[in-house]
């Protein structure tokens, strides 16, 4: 199942199970017009119970399992597949992101340019939730569509591509750092590889809605953060006064997020409604940062696994995308 050449793209997806888990998003990528230039890496602890109809993958310029023997966390089995792909062009593709049509095609010809990184617009899947939107909002408000492309500082963490020889220099730093993006984006910034966002490549994103694994999920998050940024920096007495001074973040924060609710558009549709689960979420991930800062990471990134890897898992009751294109955006 290869084609000659090289691919110019290579999408991992990963499964800790078996291959209904990514079904959805391989069908999403499947629909790309640019399909026979992807490099489609699976990978999964284990190719025991991974079982698909080859019509399921075909198209793509070429296929591969990777079997790692165990997923600890995310940014493992993401550099796993950076490791192995053939592409100059990497993308970790979520288990609960669907590309949207043209997607593949403007991340290949975006990265024609010198940017060391290009990420894409965001579009929520499941709508129907306040829970949901304030995930959103917390994690991707900066690139919620509609968005100007361009030259930027920042990118969407786990929706962002990369010329594989930039990752490659960071050898066994990777996969920590894989699992904690927003550090990553920013190491590149600050090192000179530019960034940039196409808002043509779009995905739909599929947001926890429970509130207990919301404010899990920003806790943990925040707690990987806090010790992904004091690792990063060196600090060791700095540490303290950024635990100190976090619950002010809390209020920027809120404020960025009110910004970009009024950049989309959104207000009446979310305020007041989606303030109450938005708090407790920004209040968890200023919790979690602190932790980060003062104790570092603990087992946070293990602890993340399974909102990461198996979404669906933390969904409310009924709140699941049903249409073949994952639902409108609202």
């Amino acid at each position: 199942m290869t084609q000659s050449g090289t691919p110019a793209l290579s999408a991992i997806v990963i499964t800790l199970g078996g291959f209904d888990v990514i079904r959805r998003t391989v069908q999403h990528l499947r629909d790309q017009s640019a399909r026979d230039q992807i490099e489609l890496l699976i990978v999964t602890p284990s190719t025991d119970g991974l079982e698909y109809d080859p019509q399921q993958v075909g198209g793509f310029h070429s296929v591969r399992v990777i079997e790692t023997g165990s997923i600890n966390y995310t940014g493992e089995a993401h550099a796993a597949g950076v490791r192995e792909a053939r592409a100059p062009v990497v993308i970790y593709v979520e288990e609960h992101s669907y590309p949207e049509p043209g997607w593949a095609t403007a991340l290949i010809e975006a990265h024609d340019g010198p940017w060391g990184a290009v990420g894409g617009a965001m579009l929520n899947a499941n709508p129907g939730s306040m829970v949901s939107w304030a995930s959103m909002l917390t994690d991707f408000g900066p690139w919620l569509a509609p968005a100007q492309g361009g030259e930027v500082d920042r990118l969407p963490p786990h929706h962002t591509s990369y010329k594989k020889a930039v990752l490659e220099e960071y050898g066994s730093r990777l996969a920590p750092l894989l699992e904690t993006e927003t550090v990553l984006i920013a190491n590149l910034k600050k090192e000179g590889s530019p960034l940039y966002f196409e808002p043509q490549a779009a995905s739909r994103h599929v947001n926890v809605s429970t509130t207990r694994s919301y404010m899990q999920a920003e806790f943990l998050g925040g707690r990987l953060f806090g010790a992904a940024r004091a690792r990063s920096h060196g600090w060791a007495v700095r540490r303290v006064a950024y635990a100190v001074a976090a619950p002010a973040i809390l209020l920027v924060r809120l404020q960025r997020v009110m910004a970009q609710i009024r950049r989309c558009g959104r207000v009446r549709e979310l305020i007041p409604k989606v303030l109450p689960p938005l708090m407790l979420g920004l209040a968890s991930h200023t919790v979690g940062e602190m932790a980060g800062y003062l104790f570092g990471e603990g087992r946070a990134a293990e602890g993340r696994r399974s909102i990461e890897l198996d979404r669906f898992q933390h969904l409310a009751e009924g709140d699941r995308p049903t249409a073949s294109s994952a639902g409108p955006d609202g």
